[in-house]
Formats: structure tokens, C-alpha cells, sequence
């Protein structure tokens, strides 16, 4: 009798928004602090520039020579002190600034004391412009010269829409290296009325389950849906469970940031004549009552719905590590709960190192 070959690793796609929190529930599952490494579908590291967003300079020319940050303010230079007398250099901004200063002062002082007079303004209207400065002339050859200023760059997470450049694709693994018992494939959700990437995810879930090693086959599927959108699900994403039959394949509906509807929860109970600190102790369970009434039958009315619906509370909260702790262990028994086969429910409990108690439990149960 031949012997089942074991994975190593539990394999999982994670399809949602940029703002569905996708970033922080694999490093809670994981539980680590650290950004995914990326390979390719040969096993080969890709490493992106920098996981940067550039952001456009704002500020006008106005601004600019009225705000200055202490950063960016040259130190002074003092001649005399122990060293030969030198021009010392100056940037272009600051010789831009010096411009506009001489301008400006150069129009102040030779303003006229009876520019209020109102007969006098409508004469000096009339009157012919002054001659070109030289100051003026020399600010329009400083601005025409003056090198636009580099764009602020922002740090991104590697499962922002921009941080791979380009280089994104689904069947790219992300691993963590503190764990390397979870790999994880990144969809970043689906448009309305943009159809190759529903198709992409199609092809490579088909293609998942072709495959004949359970190594390199798709384990289980986590769909991110933010609660603080408008729309909890949106028209393309309702195309997904309409359209897509993932067959053996759970998908887990991870209803992320559902905390704003505990804010929502609170302030209809405030509404109610209810004081605020019942309100806010009774929101959480108000919340989930009226999602499980009117948006849970939506989600379990579909075509293909998920075999799971977790709802995740104050995952950004790191000031209380016990809350995202608790919220990463019930997405991983209920993905535990929705899997066939033993083999895969033994290896997701190992990968995890959230919940030690389910861990010991089905040990004992083994």
C-alpha cells in the first residue's frame, strides 16, 4: 500500500479589497509582526524595489516660500571663525526664496502711501506698468530652472495594490519566514466590470485542483469583505459566489473590521434613550443580531456561499493583543471546521500559532 505523501505547508487564498485588512490577519495567524517574503511560481525570491508609494508634492509656490520645515532650513554660515572668507553654496530653493523675498520687498517698499485713496487707485490703474526689475527677471529664470521637488515616499504593505510594481500575480507564494508552515496566494479583489482578474482567479483555482499533490494543491480560500464600506459586498464580488465553483475547496467569508458596525450598533441604541454605557456594552451583540437578520441570508442565498462566515473585531487594536489572538483562533477552527479531509485539518493546526488549546485538543482527540 502506497503512503500518502504530506504536505508541508497549508496552502491559502486570500482575495479582498486594499482596505479589507488582509495584511493584518495573516500576521495574526502567522503571529508574527513581519512583511511576506514573495517567490515566484518556480521558487524563485522576488524582491520588489521598495514597498513605497510615491505621493505628489502639494504645496504651492506660495506655500513653499512661507512654510519651511526645520529639516529642510541650511545651517547658517559665519565667516571669520578660523576659516578663509568663501561663498558657501546655496541650493536652488534657497535661491529661489531669496528671489521672492527681494520681490516682495522691493514692491512693498516702493508701494504708495495713498493706495487706499479710492480716486487714486482707479489713476494708478491707468497709469503704465513699471519697468521689469531685475529681481523679477531673476525669480522667472529661477522658477523656469528650479528642478521640481522629489515625491514624498510612504512605506506600503506588500498587499497594497501598488507595492509589488507591476510584479503582482496570484500564483506568487507569500511566506513568512518566523512561519513557514502557511503559504499564502494574494488576490486583490475584483472590480465591477473588470473581468480578468475574476477569470485569473478562475484558471488558477481550476488549476489548483488538477493538481495531484496535495503539496502544491489549494487548501482553503479566506474572501475579506471590510464591514466599513457602504456595500459589504459589491456586484463583481456577488459574481464570484455566483460564478465560481471552488469544489473541495472551502471558502471562509472573513467579515473584517466589524467593529464599525458595533459604532453604528451603539449609536442606534444611544438613539433609543439608552445611556451610553449600556449602549456601548450591549452594541457588539446588537451588531451581530442585525448582521446575521439582514446580511447573513444575502451571503447564504448565493450560488456557490461560503461554507463559513467569520466576523472579526478590533484587529488593528496592538495595544490588545488577547482580542487579535482570540478573533485569529475562531478564523482558524472554522477553516479547520470547514475542511475533509484530517491530513489538512492536522497540518492547519499545526501551521497556526494562535490557538495552543485547539492544538492540545485535537492531539487528544487523535
Amino acid at each position: 500500500m502506497t503512503d500518502v505523501e504530506r504536505p508541508e505547508c497549508f496552502r491559502i487564498l486570500i482575495i479582498g479589497r486594499a482596505n479589507a485588512g488582509k495584511t493584518t490577519i495573516l500576521q495574526a495567524v502567522c503571529g508574527v509582526e513581519e512583511e511576506p517574503e514573495v517567490y515566484d511560481e518556480r521558487g524563485r525570491k522576488i524582491k520588489p524595489e521598495v514597498y513605497l508609494e510615491e505621493v505628489p508634492e502639494t504645496r504651492d509656490i506660495g506655500e513653499a516660500s512661507e512654510v519651511r520645515s526645520v529639516e529642510e532650513a541650511p545651517e547658517a554660515h559665519h565667516f571669520g571663525d578660523g576659516e578663509p572668507d568663501q561663498i558657501a553654496p546655496v541650493s536652488t530653493r534657497s535661491a529661489f526664496r531669496s528671489a521672492l523675498r527681494s520681490v516682495r520687498a522691493w514692491v512693498m517698499c516702493k508701494a504708495p502711501d495713498s493706495i487706499l485713496a479710492s480716486h487714486q487707485q482707479e489713476m494708478l490703474s491707468l497709469a503704465p506698468s513699471p519697468p521689469r526689475s531685475l529681481a523679477s527677471h531673476q525669480l522667472e529664470e529661477v522658477l523656469s530652472s528650479a528642478p521640481s521637488p522629489p515625491p514624498r515616499r510612504e512605506p506600503r504593505s506588500i498587499l497594497s495594490p501598488t507595492s509589488l510594481r507591476g510584479e503582482h500575480r496570484v500564483d506568487y507564494e507569500l511566506r513568512f519566514p518566523s512561519n513557514p508552515g502557511f503559504v499564502f496566494h494574494d488576490s486583490r479583489g475584483f472590480e465591477s466590470g473588470a473581468t480578468e482578474e475574476l477569470e485569473l482567479v478562475r484558471d488558477f483555482i481550476k488549476k489548483k485542483g488538477s493538481l495531484g499533490s496535495m503539496e502544491n494543491q489549494l487548501h482553503a480560500i479566506w474572501y475579506c469583505f471590510p464591514a466599513d464600506s457602504h456595500r459589504l459586498m459589491t456586484a463583481a464580488e456577488q459574481e464570484f459566489f455566483e460564478k465560481i465553483d471552488t469544489g473541495s475547496v472551502p471558502v471562509i467569508a472573513v467579515v473584517t473590521k466589524f467593529d464599525a458596525l458595533d459604532a453604528d450598533a451603539c449609536s442606534a441604541l444611544c438613539g433609543m434613550n439608552i445611556p451610553f454605557e449600556v449602549a456601548r456594552e450591549g452594541a457588539p451583540e446588537h451588531a451581530t443580531e442585525k448582521f446575521n437578520r439582514e446580511r447573513l441570508p444575502l451571503i447564504r442565498s448565493l450560488a456557490h456561499p461560503p461554507k463559513a462566515v467569520v466576523c472579526l473585531r478590533n484587529m488593528h487594536n496592538k495595544q490588545s493583543p488577547a482580542i487579535i489572538q482570540k478573533a485569529a483562533s475562531e478564523l482558524i477552527e472554522s477553516t479547520e471546521s470547514a475542511l475533509d479531509s484530517d491530513a489538512l485539518k492536522m497540518l492547519l493546526i499545526q501551521a497556526q500559532h494562535v490557538n495552543v488549546e485547539l492544538c492540545v485538543t485535537r492531539a487528544v482527540d487523535q
